[in-house]
């Protein structure tokens, strides 16, 4: 009877995943394959309001210096991208930047200069660039024209060789500025007011950052390989955002390898392991950072992958804050090792051990587990000296399920365990569902607790877990007590037909340092969290500094339908985690729930908390975000100085963001959305609005900061519009605060008077005066949709208390008055 239904869950689990498998990438917007067609299509750009795609067929466009100028988008938030590495008619895609090399000829005035929106997106990825030459101009320059700080300009995968420019050979200046996983090799600058290779700057007002990871940088002249400047002749640039320079090989460049003597201690980097031989920055760079000769194969031939023996190969930092890249330059596998390779091409060279599973039987004996089973692998990983692999080999086809009915052995080494390695599997291909073929299920069947526990004694263990299904463990399917660095990427833990449920997919508990559960710029990382019949992740460690990100929590596979969680993201007395990027919906309770003191510099952004990736509604059961028991100092969207990171908040079964009556202070609601939530958006202590106190700081969460008081708004006329909102703030005396408005088509209907914060128009800061008072009076850029004509405000104090949203005025468009009759013309 067991082996009938055995065989008839194979069954039907083999058609459920196939279903999730035929979906085609997009195509892009103009598939180009001629420099002709490739200048056509950068200026249909500059003439379109939308984000654009231009997708370069394989093979070497001879530019010469056909691109020379500028290629405008300052006036549009238009967005661009370049991928290489297309076929013909673009159906499919091979990024490699070998196979798509943009040539300059070596003709002078050859180079690419895009003057863009500050809020837009610009990417280039996967193409070679190569022979560009421009005595007066950058070789590649994407600097924004425009104010803001939502934008992304990213150079990802591609080539940098025999290149002559002037000041730099990769300029930014902008917002958040990614340079990954590039090779830039044997190019020449010859500008030498402060030149560098790879040149960023921080924009003034724009909270700007720089990500500069696994790139090799090696044998260029005239300028530094890395350059990031946040000190100007007006003083230091602030953000509140941290750089990251992580895993890069920079050396035999012109003067320093890694160029910081312009960047300010006042801005937060993490600078790590690295390969170097210069460095100039005003603090010392911690030992992950080497002085070593990292061994290329070939430099002479431009062969930069790393000889056999090179102290690059399996010794980065397995913990990058923004997630490591999804591949390496060439596409290969980026982690074949026990860690990282520094640079930009991963050596085959693996240091693990390796342990074959070759069956999926398993006989609950932890001294002596059946051969060839899961349970014996994890037993020999532990008996190991150094880091261990588990691959499985599996006959028959896809899926192949594990029953546990006993406790799995703890694991308590560096073990990396990786069911991608079955025929079958594919990665997930997209953000906000999961169509990955996943070909291995573990089922705790009720009877176990977990199927990977690290204990809290296991100091040094990392655990990495790829491509496997999860279903009926009591406590959590994988539970991280110890260690740090673990990885949880491109699994799925419940909605799995015919099996019970988790407790919890993922618990990071206990003595565990930080983990990381998803991954960023790799839609294969994203993990499906469903049908917990508790939190589904459960974030507890004193340690805190977990990352989640790009994760579905709360759906099916499809995206659409619901899996309900108890709660999407519990955490408890853990500190600086960042959620980022993830769907959170249909839970029976609240979304995401923080709580207990020790919840400290929690940072939550760019999630969608009740949406799903098509736009559609589910909503959450209880609040959207609540935050209890003295939990504090948590970022709720953007920062104090800043725009981005806002949340879309929907369909609460309760406020929006609840910060309850046990909740703790310093707790900062800023440019989210929110929309249809059945009590107010922002709520501070007991449920439902709560009235202005006499003065502020009072007892109570967030001090129980009062909201603004509008009086009237008044939208102007002409091809320009600005909305001028008049208003005062009671609060504390003689103090700063950030007011933040926001517009919608109607007032709050869940609390008559007070406004619905939908959609952010924008911030000012006010100060008030010895009794507390300011008259606030600003006029902020109107929409272009009218319908929005009803505004309000939030105040949030220089500690980060932001207020519920205020009362509800009208937007009355200003009256035009006859020009001729009032210039006495009648």
């Amino acid at each position: 009877m067991y082996a009938h239904f055995r065989r008839l869950l194979l069954s039907l689990i083999v058609l459920w995943s196939c279903a999730w498998n035929t979906e085609a990438a997009a195509a892009p917007d103009y598939c180009v394959s001629t420099p002709a067609e490739l200048l056509d299509a950068l200026h249909q750009w500059e003439t379109l309001n939308f984000d654009v795609v231009i997708g370069l067929q394989q093979g070497t466009y001879a530019l010469g210096s056909t691109m020379s100028g500028f290629f405008d988008g300052d006036g549009r938030t238009a967005g661009l991208k370049l991928l290489g590495g297309y076929n013909a008619g673009c159906t499919a895609r091979t990024v490699n930047p070998t196979n798509t090399v943009l040539d300059g000829l070596n003709q002078p005035g050859s180079y690419l200069n895009f003057r863009m929106n500050a809020d837009a997106v610009f990417l280039l990825e996967g193409v070679t660039l190569t022979r560009f030459n421009t005595n007066q101009f950058d070789v590649l320059s994407v600097g924004a024209v425009t104010h803001g700080d939502e934008g992304i300009y990213a150079v990802k995968y591609c080539r940098f060789l025999n290149n002559t420019g002037g000041q730099s050979l990769i300029h930014m200046y902008g917002a958040q500025m990614k340079v990954l996983n590039n090779l830039i090799a044997k190019n020449t600058l010859t500008d030498t007011f402060h030149p560098g290779m790879v040149q960023l700057f921080y924009a003034d007002g724009f909270d700007s950052f720089a990500i500069v990871n696994n790139n090799t940088i090696a044998d260029n002249t005239g300028a530094p390989g890395i350059v990031v400047n946040s000190i100007t002749v007006n003083g230091v640039t602030s953000s509140d955002r941290t750089s990251e320079i992580a895993d890069n090989i920079v050396v035999n460049n012109a003067g320093a390898d890694i160029e910081l003597g312009t960047f300010s201690t006042e801005n937060n980097l993490l600078i790590k392991g690295n390969i170097y031989n210069v460095a100039h920055y005003a603090l010392p760079l911690d030992s992950s950072n080497l002085t070593v000769n990292p061994q290329f194969i070939n430099s002479a031939a431009n062969n930069y992958g790393l000889a056999v023996g090179s102290p690059a190969i399996n010794s980065g930092l397995l913990y990058q804050l923004y997630g490591l890249p999804a591949h390496d330059l060439f596409n290969g596998v980026r982690v074949i090792g026990s860690q990282i390779d520094r640079g930009a091409i991963e050596s085959s060279l693996n240091n693990l051990t390796t342990a074959i599973v070759t069956n999926t039987g398993d006989n609950g004996n932890n001294s002596a587990p059946l051969a060839g089973s899961l349970r014996a692998a994890i037993r020999s990983a532990n008996l190991a000296s150094g880091p261990y692999q588990i691959n499985f080999s599996l006959s028959g086809g896809c899926p192949h399920i594990i029953n546990m009915s006993t406790e799995m052995l703890d694991v308590t080494g560096q073990v990396t365990i990786d069911a991608r390695t079955l025929s079958g599997w594919t990665g997930n291909s997209d953000y906000g569902r999961f169509d990955a073929n996943l070909c291995l299920v573990v089922n705790g069947s009720g009877a176990t607790p977990w199927a990977f526990h690290v204990p809290s004694g296991a100091s040094n263990a990392r655990l990495t877990v790829h491509g496997m299904m999860f279903a009926g463990f009591t406590d959590a399917a994988i539970r991280l007590d110890g260690g740090s660095d673990h990885r949880i990427s491109g699994n799925q833990f419940g909605a799995i037909p015919f099996t019970s449920t988790n407790a919890s997919a993922v618990r990071v508990s206990n003595s565990s340092g930080r983990a990381t559960i998803g991954g960023f710029d790799d839609p294969t990382a994203v993990n499906l969290i469903a049908g917990s019949s508790a939190p589904g992740i459960y974030l507890d460690n004193a340690a805190g500094g977990n990352v989640l990100g790009n994760n579905i929590i709360g759906f099916q596979r499809n995206g659409l339908d619901p899996a309900s969680n108890q709660i999407g993201v519990y955490l408890f007395n853990s500190p600086n985690n960042y959620l980022l990027y993830n769907y959170i919906a249909n839970s029976s309770a609240t979304g995401v729930t923080i709580s207990g003191a020790a919840s400290t510099g929690n940072i939550l952004q760019y999630n969608r908390i009740g949406q799903d990736y098509t736009g559609g509604l589910p909503g959450n059961q209880g609040a959207g975000v609540a935050i209890n028991f003295a939990a504090r100092n948590t970022a709720i969207g953007a920062p104090l100085l800043g725009d981005y990171g806002g949340n879309f908040i929907a369909r609460s079964v309760g406020p929006g963001v609840w910060i309850s009556p046990s909740g703790g202070n310093g707790n900062r609601v800023l440019s989210n959305e929110f929309l249809d939530n059945q009590n107010v958006d922002i709520d501070l202590a007991s449920a439902g609005p709560s009235s202005n106190q006499a003065s502020n700081p009072a007892v109570g969460p967030n001090q129980l900061q009062n909201y603004p008081v509008l009086t009237q708004a008044t939208r102007s006329s002409g091809a320009n519009p600005s909305i001028t909102v008049n208003g005062n703030l009671n609060s504390t005396p003689n103090a700063s605060f950030r007011i933040d408005y926001y517009l919608a088509t109607a007032c709050d209907a869940t609390a008559p008077g007070r406004g619905h914060a939908y959609s952010h128009l924008g911030w000012v800061n006010v100060n008030t005066n010895g009794s507390g008072s300011a008259i606030i009076v600003s006029t902020l850029t109107a929409p272009a949709n009218v319908a929005l004509n009803r505004i309000s405000a939030t105040a949030t104090s220089a500690s980060g208390d932001t207020s519920e949203v205020g009362n509800c005025v009208t937007v009355n468009q200003a009256i035009v008055t006859n020009v001729i009759f009032s210039n006495g013309f009648e």
